[in-house]
């Protein structure tokens, strides 16, 4: 039995709760069968973190982020094993280009990279005019091949992983960068850092509390 999504009309497994193309949430229809109870769980508990049959859960969908110092338009999936991120699905022929080879000089290069981040914030700010701010981040819990699927991942394995800062931003001009900075620390360096717009420091804690890294967050006071 299959659940039919309503949006895409993507074909998903009867246990589904999102569909596995788009993302939206499964409601079946009267002419579907009561769909089969998923096998994970609402709430999260440590015993239920980790399926008897040891596959991979995602836990948590972050729709639009921004990346870095150029603050590149991405999409965010945690898993109970590890951080995927990519460039959004939501966005088209967003083409980002070193400010090393936009121009020459160190005048110059700053002026790209001023550039390359304006009009990366510019696409992130689009992308949130579309997605209800309760929605930035979506709770999943369900087995990894029915979340989002991101285009050419980078992965980052929790072990990695020593340390998570989370810290608020603010914008006066700017709703984009108006949000929480995540960044996700390796032995010598940051491995990832993402400006996750329109969501508070608390909220962006409690996703991470509800991963394996829960005991190396670290919340810090404003900028």
């Amino acid at each position: 039995m299959v659940l039919i999504c309503p949006y895409c009309g993507n074909t998903n497994p009867d246990y589904a709760l999102v569909c596995g193309r788009c993302g939206k949430q499964l409601v079946p229809s009267p002419q579907q069968s009561n769909p089969v109870t998923a096998p994970y769980p609402q709430q999260y508990t440590p015993n239920q973190l980790q399926p008897n049959s040891g596959e991979e859960v995602a836990l948590y969908f972050i729709q639009i982020a921004g990346a870095g110092r150029y603050f590149d338009p991405v999409s965010v999936l945690l898993t109970d094993r590890r951080v995927l991120s990519s460039k959004s699905q939501l966005l088209k022929n967003v083409a980002i280009r070193s400010a090393g080879q936009a121009a020459g000089g160190i005048i110059g290069r700053m002026i790209a990279e001023y550039i390359i981040r304006r009009r990366n914030i510019n696409k992130v700010r689009e992308v949130l005019s579309t997605i209800p701010p309760n929605e930035i981040i979506k709770e999943l819990r369900v087995p990894i091949q029915l979340a989002p699927q991101l285009e050419k991942p980078r992965e980052i394995p929790y072990e990695k992983i020593k340390k998570v800062t989370i810290r608020p931003t603010k914008s006066r001009k700017n709703s984009a960068t108006t949000g929480t900075v995540v960044n996700f620390m390796g032995s010598r360096s940051i491995e990832l850092s993402i400006g996750i717009p329109l969501v508070d420091p608390q909220h962006a804690a409690n996703m991470i509390y509800n991963t394996p890294l829960r005991d190396r967050v670290e919340i810090r006071g404003a900028p």
